[in-house]
């Protein structure tokens, strides 16, 4: 079956031979332009494969990462085990520090002192402040490196918390500042938790969705 689309931020539409392939090509033009996925996951947790995915899919040494997570541990524990070596940096965004930090045997304190790791602890209850840590930690990768790849698996507790519209808000213009500096990013959300009205509105943030909730992930347009 043919694919068609078109982006909404440029110029570019494209129409291909088959949907993988066209699947393949709106993935790649976010990766060189620079924008976000939508990653549905499971209510009891995320696929931790597919989130690393996203994290390393650029072939560079020069890559800043940036995550937004509740489980640093998990997240560089996932990154290390799928990938192997660290990217150039990997900034951890947390609104806990009692969260757990990976063993020995996964980070050591050379990474963390003057290495590329870094956990830094944020004020979850202000989007204000939120929106400004991510924006200057992404500043600072973007200076640093070639590529940036962010991931923020608090999207759900986000909604949950401070509701649809000014996540909505949040997410848009977080998407544009993702735009802006050439960073492709992914963005973690349990539809399954939350009501039809609100996954509608979130899913209009989005051109690209990756479903992980089934036995086999799958790529969708949006």
């Amino acid at each position: 079956m043919p694919g068609e689309w078109s982006c909404d931020h440029c110029d570019l539409s494209t129409v291909t031979a088959t949907r993988q392939d066209l699947l393949k090509r709106v993935r790649s033009h976010l990766l060189r332009q620079g924008g976000s996925i939508l990653v549905h996951e499971s209510p009891d947790g995320g696929d931790h494969a597919a989130c690393v995915s996203h994290l390393s899919a650029y072939d560079s040494d020069e890559t800043g990462v940036l995550c937004l997570t509740k489980t640093p541990a998990a997240k560089l524990e996932a990154y290390h085990r799928e990938v192997g070596e660290w990217p150039f940096d990997f900034h951890v965004l947390t609104p806990s520090m009692d969260a757990s930090l990976p063993e020995g045997h996964v980070a050591t304190a050379a990474d963390f002192a003057g290495g590329p790791l870094s956990v830094t602890e944020i004020e979850p209850t202000a989007l204000d402040s939120v929106a400004r840590d991510i924006n200057d930690s992404l500043t600072e990768l973007a200076d640093r490196n070639d590529h940036v790849a962010v991931c923020i698996d608090t999207l759900t507790e986000l909604v949950t918390t401070f509701g649809p519209k000014p996540i909505f808000k949040l997410v848009h213009a977080l998407n544009g500042r993702f735009r802006g500096v050439g960073a492709f990013a992914h963005w973690h959300y349990a539809p399954d938790t939350l009501m039809d009205s609100t996954n509608h509105v979130v899913r209009e943030l989005f051109q690209l969705l990756h479903d992980t909730r089934g036995d086999e992930a799958t790529l969708q347009t949006l």
